[in-house]
This record gives C-alpha cells, structure tokens and sequence, in this order.
C-alpha cells in the first residue's frame, strides 16, 4: 500500500486523506471510524471497533496482510494525533483513539494478541499525553478484559487504579478492583480495595492505626513476582494515608 508522504503545510489534511487510503486498504468507509469515535467512553468505543472489525470485508490472505493493516492503522492514528497538536478536544485527537481502537480491535480479531496489547498501550500512552487521564485509566479495562497473559498487566492495572484514585474518582477505581479481584484476586489487589473502600467511607481509625500494618503483612506475605506492583502501591499508600497519621484530633472536653 502505497504511503502519503504529509505535507508540511497541510499536516491535517494529509492526515485526513492516509486515514481515507487506509479505510479503502480494508474495504471500509471512514465513517466507520467517525461511529467508534462518537461511541462514548473507552468500553463502548471499543464495542463498537470490534464490531467493525469483524465485518471489514478484507480478506488477509497472508499473515503479512494482516502485518500491513496493522501498521497502517497505527501510522493512521499517530498521523491523527500528531495533527493534534496536543489539543484533547480536537476532531483529530479523538479520530486518532478511535483508529488505535480499530486497531487493537482487528489485532484480536486476527489472534494478534502482542501487537493488541502494545496498541492498548500506545493508546494509553496518547491520552497521557493529551492529558486525559481519565480515559487513559479506562483502558486498563481492555487490559483486563484481553491481556491479562501478559507480564506487565497488574502494572497497568494497579497503575489505572492509583491514578482514579489520586483523581478522586473512586468509583473508577472500585469497579477496576473488583473486576479484577472477582478473576484474578492478589494480596495486592484486595488490599488496594480496602484502602480505597476505606477511601470512601472516610474510615479516619483504619486509615491512622491499621492501614500501614495491614500492608506490611500484605508485602511481607506477597511473591517476589509481585514486588514491582508493591513498590507502587506502597508509594501511593504513603501519599494517602500520611495525613491521617499525622492528623491528631482535639480531645473531646466537657464541663
């Protein structure tokens, strides 16, 4: 397939007009992306990439087929976010997540679960970049839901979860952790809900007196496999629960 080489004056327009050659390469129409992109939130984005990905009318012959339309796809959705400019709300930032979406889409549909998993973190990567978080903690549920196999999944997933939880958007992180727990439940991962249950009901005893032995018991007790995901999670632990330590309240007088 041949490659549009971007003009420099018209970054977005060659960008535009790659993404059209690339919709042609797999027998879709752009308005295919425009659906992905117009979906919702990350899962619902998703939804609707794997449901275009199983219908693109293509078929990849060779295994070197499907290694085109994947890197195709991904020059596509770089193209789209370069022309960003690193602008979250632009048409070409969201357009540039949907074509990563479609990728990783078409990459499982094809059994490709390496290439899948290192375009959900590209992914990730983009909306860090464009300071979405909220939507880069959102991935981690394609992670959980397709690459748990790989050796840096609980990273991301404990990564997703601190990163809500620093946020404040508690429930994000509660539904990531008991996703997580119900399959794969760790040490780690059930004391990480605790603290942000705790998080949620302000639980001031637990935070100040508990908190600190509890997960020194949980490390202590953790596979060597588990350290990393560890020394994150002691990190964030120091950040929220320091506070409470140090937070002595006044003695209650009465006259």
């Amino acid at each position: 397939m041949a490659r549009l080489q971007w003009a420099a004056d018209k970054p977005s327009g060659a960008a535009k007009q790659y993404l059209e050659a690339v919709c042609r390469f797999l027998g879709t129409d752009p308005g295919a992306i425009a659906r992905i992109q117009k979906a919702g939130g990350v899962e619902d984005m998703h939804a609707q990439a794997v449901r275009i990905a199983a219908s693109i009318p293509r078929k990849f012959a060779k295994s070197e087929d499907v290694d085109q339309a994947l890197d195709a796809l991904g020059e596509a959705a770089s193209a789209q976010l370069a022309c960003a400019d690193g602008e979250s709300r632009s048409i070409q930032a969201q357009l540039g997540a949907a074509v990563y979406l479609l990728c990783h889409a078409l990459a499982l549909e094809k059994q490709r679960l390496d290439e899948a998993f290192q375009t959900a973190l590209k992914l990730i990567a983009s909306f860090h970049a464009l300071g979405i978080r909220y939507l880069a903690d959102g991935c981690a549920v394609l992670i959980l839901d397709h690459h748990m196999s790989q050796p840096e999944a609980r990273m991301h997933i404990a990564s997703a979860a601190i990163s809500s939880l620093d946020s404040s958007d508690l429930v994000r992180s509660q539904t990531l952790l008991r996703s997580y727990n119900h399959s794969f439940e760790e040490p780690w991962s059930r004391f990480l809900a605790t603290v942000v249950d705790k998080t949620i009901d302000a639980d001031v005893d637990w935070m100040s007196s508990r908190a600190m032995d509890e997960w020194s018991d949980v490390r202590l007790n953790s596979p060597q496999d588990s350290q990393r995901v560890c020394e994150l999670i002691q990190a964030a632990l120091l950040k929220h629960v320091e506070p409470y330590i140090w937070y002595t309240p006044a003695p209650f007088c009465s006259k």
